[in-house]
């Protein structure tokens, strides 16, 4: 393994001296970490990484700056309100993390830390990035989410290192289209929940992303030229005002990961069923009010929700999805279940809530690997019986269903392990969902765990 010795100083007399090691990002990793100052001054010269968050400190403890081989420092989670000048004595510093203090400025100083690699400055008060930020050109990592910060200057472009830059729930209304396009590096952009109307073009150029978050932004399209990003692994349009998805969604190869909900999608595109590698899909909260017909040729995808959307039936092709872990239906206007739905048998969790549904086809008990069943607020009136044959089922949701009390007795009898929960939520309404409505409302806080999902673990 490579190692760099940079000479401290030299032993009067004799050919020995000291060294310090500049240690390669898997081994740093495997260094002590020291989460006592106390203790890292004991033997200051071997101490490379020091935790030293939830410390309540309002100031960088100056002993810090004995440990002159630190390469890894945690101040996060501290009230630190300045940064001090004495930061650029820690010439080996790889990793720096102030996330969640109090600072608004950062010393001149910092752009000597020459090996600097990753920073977090996440959750402090800074409004713009310093100028001085952008000599530290081997940083491959940045994390300013949640500052007040409203542009990202022209300077971001000499860091030509950088893989992962975080900028979300900042205050962005547009991206520095020439500069971010210089940022070839790049392979996970996450700029969510900010303010941004449109996307410009400059993103186009970040052909080695891998992960992109524009979710929770004020989006009415996706640029065009979007397929370009074709080595997208995961891709986070939620939470926008987008119509649809694009046709270039084609040339996601590559894609393992989609949320596209909390949109008023009314449709979506025949391609989707191209994306042969998919493995998640969020669709919740659109305005979907059917699936593509060819959704079953995504055969390696283990989790698909379509929550709180507008469906009235689903694709006979549903039970073609061979590696299907979890499907959450709820609330939606479903009257019945496909018969193929049964042929899912890798399926562990099944949400089906908040539908007009009268009964379960009897096929369910083929589903062995169950281990989750939401049946709240449907109109179901009996389970499949013998009930026994559902043993398999760790958890039955059938609150607000139309179970009588001495079938409710009979099912606990007969399922003796399995958890049930008969009980009326107070403040929702305990009658089936109505198929003539469907809620439009937007949620404040998305969630993926569905509403029937118990929180106790199994």
């Amino acid at each position: 393994m490579k190692i760099i010795l940079l000479s401290l100083s030299l032993i009067w007399g004799g050919s020995s001296f000291c060294t310090a090691q500049l240690l390669e990002a898997s081994q740093l990793q495997k260094a002590k970490l020291y989460t006592s100052l106390e203790e890292a001054l004991k033997n200051p010269t071997k101490v490379y990484r020091l935790n030293l968050a939830k410390m309540n400190y309002r100031s960088c403890p100056k002993e810090v700056f004995q440990l002159k081989n630190l390469q890894a420092l945690d101040l996060s989670q501290n009230q630190i309100r300045e940064l001090p000048r004495e930061i650029a004595q820690l010439r080996y510093l790889q990793e720096l993390r102030l996330d969640r203090n109090r600072l608004s400025t950062l010393p001149e100083e910092l752009s000597q830390l020459r090996h600097l690699r990753i920073l977090y400055l996440s959750q402090n008060f800074f409004e713009k990035l310093p100028a001085n930020l952008f000599e530290l050109t081997d940083l491959e990592e940045l994390r300013i989410a949640r500052t007040f910060i409203r542009k990202l200057p022209a300077g971001i472009s000499q860091l030509t290192s950088l893989n992962t830059l975080d900028a979300s729930y900042c205050l962005l209304n547009r991206l520095p289209t020439e500069d971010l396009s210089k940022l070839t590096a790049l392979r996970k952009f996450n700029i969510y929940q900010n303010g941004m109307k449109e996307l410009d073009k400059g993103i186009l150029e970040l052909r080695n992303l891998t992960h992109l978050n524009v979710g929770g932004n004020l989006l009415h399209r996706l640029p065009e030229g979007i397929g370009n990003l074709v080595n997208l692994v995961e891709l986070n349009v939620s939470g926008n005002r987008l119509p649809g998805l694009p046709i270039e969604i084609e040339k996601f190869q590559k894609l393992k990961t989609l949320d596209a909900s909390h949109n008023p999608i009314t449709q979506l595109p025949v391609a989707l069923a191209q994306l042969h590698q998919l493995k998640v899909v969020h669709l919740d909260k659109t305005h979907l009010s059917q699936l593509p017909d060819n959704l079953g040729n995504l055969k390696n995808l283990e989790i698909l929700t379509v929550a709180r959307a507008q469906l009235e039936e689903l694709p006979s092709s549903l039970g073609q999805l061979s590696k299907l872990r979890l499907l959450n239906i709820e609330h939606n206007r479903l009257l019945t279940l496909p018969d193929n739905l049964m042929q899912l048998t890798t399926l562990e969790q099944l949400y089906l809530g908040y539908n007009p549904i009268t009964e379960l086809p009897a096929q369910i008990v083929q589903l062995k690997k169950m281990k989750r069943l939401g049946l709240n607020d449907t109109a179901i009136k009996d389970l499949p019986q013998p009930y026994h044959q559902l043993s398999y089922i760790k958890f039955i949701d059938l609150r607000g269903t139309l179970l009588d009390e001495k079938t409710q007795k009979a099912i606990k009898k007969e399922l003796p392990n399995t958890r049930f929960d008969f009980k009326f939520r107070p403040n929702l309404r305990s009658k089936p969902v109505d198929s003539t409505s469907a809620r439009t409302t937007p949620i404040d806080n998305p969630s993926r765990t569905p509403q029937s999902t118990p929180t106790q673990s199994e």
